[in-house]
């Protein structure tokens, strides 16, 4: 049996408050840029915390994700894709929404939201769909 090995890395911790009455804290790996835990907590689970002199620990929910990406460089860049020909601009986020995925490289993860002013042009005639790509080295 192998023992778990530490691997120290640095992180962002953000702690906020948002309107459901909810206290959260969200860890971010600083390298990959990737929040892989967010906790939440009620105000009293907090408060009880915080005014104890001694370790104290709590249950609360938790929400773990993208540990593979933790420690890793994240990698970032433009990708444009040809659009189907059917394809007219009152369709085009639907289509490119569909289509990135077939598209977009290996191992790489597409933003989806098409939402930039930018995201569709024209060229030679055929119409062309812009979106951010990112990876983790």
């Amino acid at each position: 049996m192998t023992a778990f090995q530490a691997k120290p890395i640095k992180v962002n911790l953000t702690l906020s408050s948002p309107s459901d009455g909810t206290i959260r804290l969200k860890i971010q790996d600083e390298i990959s840029g990737i929040s892989f835990i967010e906790i939440a907590m009620n105000n009293e689970q907090l408060v009880d915390m915080l005014v104890r002199n001694r370790a104290c620990t709590k249950t609360v929910s938790a929400e773990v994700r993208g540990l593979e990406f933790v420690g890793k460089i994240m990698e970032m860049k433009e990708f444009t894709f040809r659009m189907p020909d059917e394809s007219t601009a009152c369709m085009d986020k639907d289509i490119a929404e569909k289509n990135i995925a077939l598209e977009c490289p290996l191992g790489w993860v597409p933003d989806t939201g098409f939402n930039r002013q930018d995201s569709f042009f024209e060229r030679e005639g055929k119409r062309f769909a812009r979106t951010t790509i990112r990876r983790w080295v």
